[in-house]
């Protein structure tokens, strides 16, 4: 749970918006790193959240003035339990950081991604 702990710590220095994260399982555990503060302003996407059926949340468009982390650990074992723009991320969303942690296994190439998409 590294990258939970790194995340919380960038988000911290950072203004105070919505933080959309892949699914509850992420928003528990980041809502512990973050210490509880504004617990109400993290909010999962995953598609049991949103209505991944319809264009307007699959493609990221319900997002706004907030930040985005684009994926966890189950994120690759089940990538369509998860909105389009996780996979094909909007050229809008500027990227702010990308989480470096050391992994093995299937998880190598795990290396969570922060982005700030801007209002429309």
């Amino acid at each position: 749970m590294s990258h939970l702990r790194e995340e919380a710590y960038f988000l911290r220095t950072l203004s105070e918006k919505t933080i959309y994260v892949p699914d509850h399982w992420h928003l528990v555990r980041i809502n512990f790193f973050l210490g509880y503060k504004n617990e109400s302003l993290v909010k999962p996407y995953d598609c049991n959240w949103i209505n991944c059926k319809d264009n307007f949340y699959n493609s990221g468009e319900f997002i706004s003035d907030a930040y985005v982390v684009d994926a966890n650990q189950y994120t690759y074992v089940n990538p369509n339990a998860y909105p389009d723009f996780m996979r094909k991320v909007p050229n809008n969303w500027i990227l702010l950081k990308t989480i470096e942690i050391e992994n093995v296994g299937i998880f190598e190439r795990f290396k969570p991604k922060i982005y700030y998409v801007p209002s429309k």
